[in-house]
């Protein structure tokens, strides 16, 4: 008969690796100078973000070696520096400037805590443009595909929707008929209306108030602008006779209601 194997009991151990719910992740205004020391809760942020992109790199540069030729990071000659975080390299590292600047940590422009400091970025400097946020962004943290990013946040930003807008284009009614008599003189058809007052000097320390009239033929746009003492009927007609005596008599006048020209056409018609 054959011999039943006994069956020996195996444990298996199952590892669970811990994820980051990075929509809980909050970056402000205010925590942007935390952001530019790099304290010890955005380091881990900016090294778990690395851990899930990079992952591959990551080993090979712990281990001394370059990354791969396919990689998206080739062409940023990433370094590792002593705390495990993946940096911009490039040949600018004699520059008289501060580590964190020549070599800024690197944060793919997919991952959400991309958009969560771009977010940040752009809020502390008052929605300003792409180039300019982007240019601040990247003392911080080098962003691959950054501009698309930066673009990103400014297209769906309400604020900045609101200050591209274009204001409505009012659709206009066909001009009437009197703006269109083009075959007759100026001053044909003829609009006035006063403004004012205004002080004018007469004399020595001696002043006194004046109105303006001002007449515009609709046709051609051309102007007359003329003072009188008052806005009374009196002055008025006194006015209009000038117009009358330079460019002839209008076919028709375009007024408002005010007194002086309500009185003035009762007196004309009489």
């Amino acid at each position: 008969m054959p011999v039943k194997e006994e069956m020996k009991k195996v444990k298996v151990h199952q590892a669970t690796v811990e994820k980051t719910d990075w929509t809980q992740v909050k970056i402000g205004v205010e925590d942007w100078p935390h952001l530019l020391e790099k304290d010890g809760t955005f380091l881990k942020l900016d090294k778990k973000c690395q851990e899930e992109v990079y992952a591959a790199d990551l080993r090979r540069l712990q281990k001394k070696k370059s990354v791969r030729g396919d990689s998206s990071l080739v062409s940023l000659a990433p370094i590792l520096d002593e705390d495990g975080l993946l940096r911009l390299g490039g040949r600018s590292s004699k520059a008289k400037l501060p580590y964190e600047v020549l070599h800024p940590p690197i944060i793919p422009g997919s991952h959400p805590l991309a958009s969560t400091i771009a977010k940040a970025c752009h809020e502390k400097f008052t929605h300003a443009g792409t180039d300019f946020v982007l240019a601040q962004l990247r003392q911080v943290v080098w962003v691959t595909r950054g501009r698309s990013v930066v673009k990103k946040i400014r297209l769906s930003c309400l604020q900045c929707m609101k200050e591209r807008s274009k204001p409505g284009i009012q659709l206009m009614a066909d001009l009437p008929a009197c703006r269109l008599d083009y075959e007759s003189p100026a001053f044909t058809q003829t609009s006035v209306d006063c403004f004012g007052p205004f002080e004018c000097e007469t004399s020595r320390n001696r002043t006194k108030k004046v109105w303006g009239c001002l007449f515009t033929c609709l046709v051609t746009r051309a102007l007359y602008v003329t003072t009188v003492e008052s806005i009374s009927t009196e002055d008025f007609l006194l006015a209009l006779r000038q117009l009358v005596a330079i460019y002839g008599r209008p076919k028709r006048l375009w007024l408002d209601n005010g007194t002086n020209f309500v009185g003035a056409e009762r007196e004309l018609r009489e």
